[in-house]
């Protein structure tokens, strides 16, 4: 890992999911990036330590989380590609074209409130729901573009049934597993304005039984970003 994470002032911490997605998201020719909610930069700063020369911007709801992505960013050895700006999407006016969107979205319903704000509104979809991450997602899509999630399996078929009503594509797909005695519990997909030739599907175990017992796929997909600084 080339980067450090500060995150106190961050309603969600680095995580497991975070982790996942900005390791395997496919980066061939991407150029230029969006993170959708960056939370405390780690996504972003995956994608730019990946692709080398990558432009990557982020965008963050939560003002102390943007300010505190921003620091991480300047921190880093990537700090002249990254940027993020304090911005709503669905107030975000510079609609520029990506050649990878990539969001680690909030995905539980909206529920019971929790008593700390900024937390609810990272985890569940009270001001990002899946119809408008769609809805925003392709007004910045060109055709070659990809839209990289990750995703919990139980929301498989609402998730592909938004993605069909909004013509994106189904292209990569990798179901994840806790350890190989559990149910999968999470997706990673990869989606794109037109129909792939074929769909390449995946499957990944995190811990081998034991807590902290890596399977060598995880260990192979995360090996230039761990140790992090645990806590997203």
């Amino acid at each position: 890992m080339h980067f450090t994470i500060q995150q106190e002032h961050c309603a969600m911490k680095v995580g497991t999911d975070g982790v996942l997605l900005g390791a395997w998201a496919n980066l061939d020719g991407v150029r230029t990036a969006l993170d959708i909610g960056t939370g405390t930069g780690l996504i972003a700063l995956m994608i730019a330590q990946r692709a080398t020369e990558a432009i990557v911007s982020a965008i963050e709801i939560d003002e102390k989380a943007a300010a505190q992505a921003a620091e991480n960013f300047a921190a880093s050895k990537f700090r002249d590609r990254l940027s993020v700006r304090h911005v709503d999407i669905h107030n975000d006016h510079v609609q520029s074209n990506y050649d990878l969107l990539i969001c680690n979205p909030p995905f539980f319903p909206i529920g019971t409130p929790s008593p700390d704000v900024k937390r609810h509104i990272a985890r569940h979809e009270a001001s990002l729901d899946l119809n408008m991450l769609f809805i925003e997602t392709k007004k910045r899509l060109k055709g070659t573009s990809r839209l990289a999630l990750i995703w919990p399996s139980e929301r498989e078929e609402e998730l592909m049934a938004g993605a069909k009503l909004h013509e994106l594509y189904l292209a990569r797909i990798c179901r994840v597993k806790p350890n190989p005695s559990k149910e999968v519990k999470r997706i990673l997909v990869e989606f794109q304005p037109s129909a792939p030739p074929s769909i390449i599907k995946e499957e990944l175990v995190i811990e081998l039984g034991e807590r902290h017992v890596y399977s060598e796929g995880f260990k192979a997909l995360t090996k230039d970003f761990y140790p992090l600084d645990r806590g997203q």
